[in-house]
């Protein structure tokens, strides 16, 4: 699509195209259509369905759009700061906006799915490149954040409806933090996962490989992080697939992999086999690979991969990390 489609989809802004429409014309925004958006270093794109728009966030500021209307309204961050990341969290009968900046952590309230500018919190931790929610269940939003090779945890309370949201002071998370600076590591992505029958799982996707967390709020109190696999390890747990011979379940050399991203996949199958309610999929974009665990091959063992080369392992941190006691 990339190669044939002039352009379209490899130009900065946001591109879209009807899913029920094969020969659809591709709708384009950017800083200089309409309308438009704040401008083009887009990264996060949230859906507000119940109001047909699109909250989208971008380096210098927060665009909302209505594609089917035509119509945008933009909202500029203040002079020297720029966005890396956006979340959207909705608690009761409120609503906000949680964003990473080269400064910090901030929050904004939403009002009728639009940001009111003048509630942006402030911070100056620094640099801020993801941000990702801790399945507490506290009832307030527990955050670890990653940036400029650090980590660190937060908490974003509701004061109520009608009332901005307080962020408390960004605490550093030291074992995170040692963990990453082991291999000089970027988080790329990361996902609080719920086990069944003990406490939840956090794994964390490098461009050194994947750490995985017994954790609920980011302290040691039941462990330190652990690499499940590295740069040194990775050919044990992954193989780059490729694409042109999948149709014969052939792969090519181990590769070192990076985590891009990691999916939660609710499967009944995963209930019977003892591993909890959910699976968890980590996906390459750079080396085109994506795994999904496949059952136990022996009671005492996991097999690493599915679709590509069976592997059988007794790894215990491996098996720790697909749920298995």
């Amino acid at each position: 699509m990339i190669h044939y489609d002039e352009g379209a989809w490899v130009t900065p802004g946001l591109r879209g195209i009807s899913s029920s429409e094969s020969d659809s014309v591709v709708a384009s925004f950017d800083q200089s259509t309409s309308p438009g958006l704040v401008d083009g270093s887009v990264h996060t794109v949230l859906a507000d369905s119940a109001r047909d728009r699109l909250l989208v966030g971008s380096r210098y500021g927060i665009s909302v759009i209505d594609p089917f209307e035509g119509t945008a309204s933009l909202y500029e961050l203040p002079s020297g700061m720029e966005m890396y990341t956006m979340i959207r969290w909705s608690p009761g009968d409120s609503d906000f906006l949680v964003m990473g900046s080269n400064l910090g952590l901030h929050s904004i309230t939403l009002e009728n799915g639009l940001p009111l500018m003048g509630s942006m919190s402030e911070s100056s931790i620094g640099p801020v490149e993801g941000i990702y929610a801790l399945d507490t269940g506290s009832g307030d939003l527990d955050l670890m954040l990653f940036g400029n090779d650090s980590a660190w945890t937060a908490i974003v309370s509701n004061l109520g409806s009608g009332a901005d949201a307080t962020v408390s002071e960004p605490v550093p998370n030291e074992a995170m933090t040692e963990t990453l600076a082991s291999f000089e590591a970027e988080v790329l992505s990361a996902l609080h996962v719920p086990m069944f029958g003990r406490g939840p799982l956090l794994l964390v996707g490098t461009d050194a490989g994947l750490i995985a967390w017994n954790t609920t709020d980011g302290s040691t109190s039941v462990g330190d992080p652990w690499w499940v696999f590295d740069r040194e390890n990775a050919e044990d747990f992954v193989q780059r697939a490729d694409l042109l011979m999948y149709q014969n379940r052939q792969w090519s050399t181990p590769w070192s992999q990076p985590v891009h991203s990691m999916l939660r996949v609710v499967s009944r199958r995963s209930q019977e086999y003892g591993w909890g309610p959910l699976e968890v999929c980590t996906c390459s974009i750079s080396n085109y690979w994506c795994r999904c665990p496949a059952p136990p091959s022996t009671p005492t063992g996991c097999t690493i991969s599915r679709g590509g080369p069976r592997v059988p392992t007794t790894s215990t941190q491996y098996c720790r990390w697909m749920g298995r006691s």
